[in-house]
């Protein structure tokens, strides 16, 4: 999906789950066609917590999972203003979180890389060559794309499909502003010339999302502009046809038009209900990651 649902906002408990439920992804994700699971549940003081409320929570969780599956026919904002007191928000965020799933190599530590691998595929040795094997291939500059994980995995791709990808991570529609902005010092922390060039990028696009939808072919020819723009001042500072490839090579791997993670809230009288949703590259369907109802005070 593309269109944002809502403001980014929330609480720490939700957050906390978003954590949780990615970190309980790695292990519990099904081989092949993802089914609707609840990976975990968390009740806040259920004495104050009514007993209908996770069976309500779940409800609307199952119905947004078979909105967002490609082989749903429901249309996710629909689903979302049939239910009062509902939003639903792309949950992203940048790699180093026990919550940044998927995992894109090209930005990310190979030592998760390789833990994610050996955890999914149970082979140490094979988390290692594969590890290595994309390194080598983001030290090139080369954008990388998902038929480079699937020749890199080989056997072992479907156990590590939708988890380590060659997909962008963020929905350049749907990502928290505050995210997005911290692209410019996280891609470029030592050169002022790239910043500032990803920067304006950043702000040329969020002031566009607030009209319409951005396309894919937009978003490429925009990280092509600015990977030109930094690249200009060769002379001065130093800047290589290289530098512009890795510049484009990481732009890419940030920025796309789909979002893989979603939380739900339902808020209600005497509780609020958040769900984690992921729907994760070259997989058909939505699973549900986790669950969590806590009470509502009066002052909420």
């Amino acid at each position: 999906m593309s269109a944002p649902f809502s403001q980014p906002r929330g609480t720490e408990a939700s957050a906390s789950l978003v954590a949780l439920a990615a970190a309980l992804l790695i292990t519990t994700l099904a081989t092949g066609c993802l089914r609707l699971v609840i990976g975990v549940a968390k009740i806040a003081d259920r004495a104050s917590v009514p007993s209908h409320a996770v069976t309500e929570l779940a409800s609307a969780a199952s119905q947004v999972v078979v909105a967002l599956s490609d082989d749903g026919s429901a249309d996710p904002p629909a689903v979302i203003r049939a239910f009062s007191g509902a939003t639903l928000r792309d949950a992203s965020s940048l790699p180093g979180g026990a919550d940044a799933m998927p995992i894109n190599p090209a930005i990310a530590d190979p030592a998760l890389i390789e833990r994610v691998y050996a955890e999914r595929t149970g082979s140490d040795v094979r988390a290692r060559q594969f590890a290595s094997d994309l390194a080598g291939l983001v030290a090139t500059g080369a954008q990388l794309l998902e038929p480079d994980i699937r020749l890199a995995a080989g056997v072992d791709y479907p156990r590590i499909m939708g988890l380590i990808t060659g997909e962008p991570i963020l929905n350049v529609h749907t990502a928290p502003a505050s995210v997005l902005l911290k692209l410019p010092e996280l891609i470029a922390p030592d050169d002022a010339v790239a910043q500032t060039a990803v920067a304006r990028m950043i702000g040329a696009l969020l002031d566009v999302r607030k009209h319409r939808e951005i396309s894919a072919g937009e978003l490429a020819s925009a990280i092509e502009t600015t990977a030109t723009t930094a690249s200009a001042p060769a002379a001065p500072s130093g800047h290589t046809a290289t530098d512009r490839a890795r510049l484009i090579q990481q732009l890419t791997a940030y920025l796309g038009v789909r979002t893989w993670v979603w939380e739900l809230e339902l808020q209600r009288d005497r509780w609020r209900g958040t769900a984690v949703i992921a729907h994760l590259p070259g997989h058909r369907a939505a699973i549900v990651l986790g669950l969590a109802v806590e009470p509502r005070g009066a002052g909420d």
